[in-house]
């Protein structure tokens, strides 16, 4: 295979899933690993991805935010994966919070049927009532882009609340700066729902990793992150 072709190869692959393991090129190419790591690196001074973990994923300019539409159907897989995950450590009759969100949006049909939900999203809501979960959308502005709930209005109801779970999306998952989010408003209202609940997960797949946004919501060593490949247990 030409070496345009496999770069080609590369970038559709990433444009997909966002996140390509290193010995899973060699499949994907037919190359050796030598080859797979020559073509990282010729793509990596491109500026078109970045290595990291193993592999390469795409670069993404620090702090821009897509929207929803636009974050829907980007690593669908992952994201099921860390739904299901999710979805399995929640109880029966628990009341949890559902942050806004594609990822947490996938574990709405794999709930228990007897929850109550809370939760900062207009689809998420929509798609809870679908299912017959009892659900409570929270007030507030809602942002265009993500149609999430955000501002004053959505904080001062928010601490009427206490949850026995929630789950958190997040935009940039980072050692040095840790979760963070593109919108001060979004993470300021992430961080009152951390506060109301009794435990919290954070939901990310590959390509977060080393990612960092403006708005820090939390330290990771202060609460555990679900991935769609290992469960980073609060240290």
């Amino acid at each position: 295979m030409l070496r345009a072709e496999r770069h080609r190869k590369i970038l559709s692959f990433l444009e997909e899933n966002n996140f390509l393991d290193t010995q899973a090129a060699t499949k994907l190419l037919d190359s050796s690993l030598a080859t797979v790591r020559r073509d990282f690196s010729y793509l990596e001074a491109k500026g078109e991805i970045t290595r990291i973990h193993g592999g390469a994923k795409l670069i993404e300019k620090d702090q821009i935010e897509f929207s929803f539409s636009e974050k829907l159907n980007r690593s669908m897989t992952a994201k099921r994966k860390i739904a299901k995950k999710a979805a399995s450590l929640v109880p029966d009759r628990v009341c949890l919070y559902l942050d806004a969100g594609t990822t947490t949006l996938q574990m709405v049909d794999l709930l228990p049927k007897n929850v109550k939900i809370v939760t900062n999203s207009v689809n998420i809501a929509h798609q809870a009532l679908t299912q017959d979960l009892r659900t409570i959308l929270i007030g507030g502005e809602i942002k265009k882009s993500t149609d999430a709930m955000i501002g004053p209005i959505t904080l001062n109801q928010l601490k009427q609340f206490h949850f026995g779970l929630s789950f958190i999306g997040i935009n940039g998952v980072c050692d040095q700066f840790g979760y963070t989010t593109p919108d001060p408003e979004e993470a300021i209202v992430k961080q009152q729902a951390l506060i109301q609940s009794d435990q919290s997960y954070f939901l990310a797949d590959q390509s977060k990793m080393e990612q960092k946004f403006l708005a820090k919501v939390a330290d990771l060593k202060d609460y555990p992150l679900i991935t769609e490949k290992i469960k980073k247990e609060q240290q």
